[in-house]
Order: C-alpha cells, then structure tokens, then sequence
C-alpha cells in the first residue's frame, strides 16, 4: 500500500466516517440492512477506493481497472456510500436502497456503476489488481471482517 501522510490518513478517516453516516441514512431510510456489517468495513473502504485503488467513476468500465469484490453483501451499504461518495453515482441514491428499481439490497452490476462483474476463475479475462474481502474468523490477532487478499493478474 502507498505511504500515508498525515493529511491523507485524516482525509482518510473523514471517508470512513462519512461511509458509515451514509449507511445508516441508508439502513435507516430503507428499514432495512445491516449496520454492524457495514460499519466494520468503512476504514477498509475508504483506504482502497480513496487511496489505493486505480478507478475513474467517470469511465466505470474502464479496461485495467481495479475491482474490489464484496463476498459479504449484507455489507452492501457501505460498499454503495463508497461508490456514491468516490462519483460512481450521485448521493442522493442512497434513498433509493431496497427500493424497487433502486440499489439492491445485496449489490448488483445493474443496480450501480462501479460494481464489478466477476466470478470465481475470471481473473485472467480482466487486466487489474482485485481486492477480496472474505468474511470470517481468521485468527486471533486479525479483526473478523478485515481480511484482505489483494492478487495482481499478470496479464
């Protein structure tokens, strides 16, 4: 990961708090949703989509863009606050969260721009590097929710 300044790391947790505010307007808008599982993930979001991650909200399929997969989709809040917040689409759809024709409520490519299509085995057809975020209890030093594994293709 590149280095953080200062500065970064507190435009970082600015991210992460804005993350969180964002999925309990959504949570709570919708009467839907699950607030621990968005909220364990907002640092790790705001790290990749506003540090690490190569992404142009203006071109969402963008050949060599890197992809985050969320294998955890009762997450999705947060995970649609970080696309809203980085440009992938307007804010003000996160009113639209469990509703008909509006965000899913687990995520979906057709719901929003900047969810990845991807399936198991694909990384080879997508140039890019992929963050994976695995839920579960990995060991006692790791928090239970924050593993993740980044590959680069090599294509």
């Amino acid at each position: 990961m590149k280095k953080l300044t200062e500065e970064k790391l507190d435009y970082l947790n600015d991210r992460a708090y804005e993350i969180r505010r964002m999925s309990l307007e959504m949570i709570t808008y919708s009467s839907w949703g699950h607030i621990g599982g968005a909220f364990s993930m907002a640092e790790l979001l705001a790290a990749l989509y506003f540090h690490e991650m190569n992404l142009d909200p203006k071109q969402p399929l963008m050949e060599g863009r890197d992809r985050f997969i969320l294998s955890k989709a009762h997450a999705s809040p947060a995970l649609y606050a970080a696309l809203a917040l980085r440009g992938f689409f307007p804010e003000e759809r996160i009113y639209e969260y469990c509703e008909p024709g509006g965000l899913e409520g687990h995520t979906h490519i057709l719901s929003a721009p900047g969810v990845p299509i991807w399936k198991m085995g694909e990384e080879s057809k997508f140039p890019g590097s992929y963050y994976v975020v695995f839920p579960g209890n990995v060991g006692e030093k790791e928090s239970l929710y924050s593993v993740v594994s980044k590959f680069k293709n090599k294509q």
